[in-house]
């Protein structure tokens, strides 16, 4: 469940487990600009001097992120945990599917950006599994949603690419040939991430995905649509 509020899309059920987990639209600008971005979360009653990132690399690296002094963004990383509350955390996308996972017990949270090359290295797992090991967070109270994101009705990829998914079930279909007469496929990401979600142990009633896809929602940056530079930012942070 997400709702438009100021330029943000919210979740709310991660807003009832006292958990901000939101996204940008387009009518807040472009979230590479710091200015921009400083704006989006002073509009919204968030702090733009406390958050961390990454420079995202299509990678399956995750960081634990604790107390810091400023804004910090990390080198070569495509997600985030902590258990401190205040702290936001950011990715950037356009396209790509920002994950949140939430254990409200544990009170701990993780961010992961997952693109395509992000989903094949399984980058989820991995943040799963750092919130266990860091902040025992525990699977049964986990509750893991996605952001909007391109899916499998824009969502078209070549024969190599396919084959990399073709262990998760109804996640590739054929789609029809190219203007070369190469066979298109349409690859389902949110797919492809529920069933990792599940074999890691999630049950599937908290496992959740929004509907918008930004490829053809112009509501939201797609560079699949329009080669764009800009970015959507999607963030969350325990509430103090």
């Amino acid at each position: 469940m997400w709702r438009l509020s100021k330029g943000w899309c919210q979740n709310i059920i991660f807003e009832r487990m006292g958990v901000w987990a939101a996204v940008t639209t387009c009518a807040l600008g472009d979230m590479k600009q710091p200015a921009n971005f400083s704006s989006a979360l002073t509009r919204a009653g968030l702090d733009p001097s406390y958050w961390a990132g990454g420079a995202q690399v299509h990678g399956r690296q995750v960081r634990a992120v604790q107390r810091l002094s400023g804004p910090k963004v990390f080198s070569s990383t495509d997600g985030m945990i902590t258990n401190t509350p205040g702290l936001l955390l950011r990715i950037l996308t356009a396209d790509c599917v920002p994950v949140f996972v939430a254990d409200p017990v544990a009170k701990a949270i993780a961010l992961v950006h997952a693109g395509r090359r992000g989903v094949q290295k399984q980058i989820l797992k991995r943040a799963i599994d750092l919130l266990i090991k860091k902040y025992r967070a525990q699977l049964c109270r986990m509750h893991v949603t996605l952001g909007p994101h391109i899916q499998a009705c824009c969502y078209k990829v070549h024969e190599d690419v396919a084959c990399d998914f073709q262990q998760y079930r109804k996640a590739v279909a054929p789609y029809k040939k190219d203007k070369h007469g190469a066979m298109q496929y349409s690859l389902d990401l949110a797919e492809c991430l529920r069933q990792q979600a599940q074999q890691a142990g999630l049950a599937g009633k908290r496992f959740s995905a929004a509907t918008p896809c930004t490829a053809h929602h112009k509501r939201f940056f797609s560079y699949y649509r329009t080669k764009t530079e800009k970015r959507t930012a999607a963030v969350m942070m325990i509430k103090g």
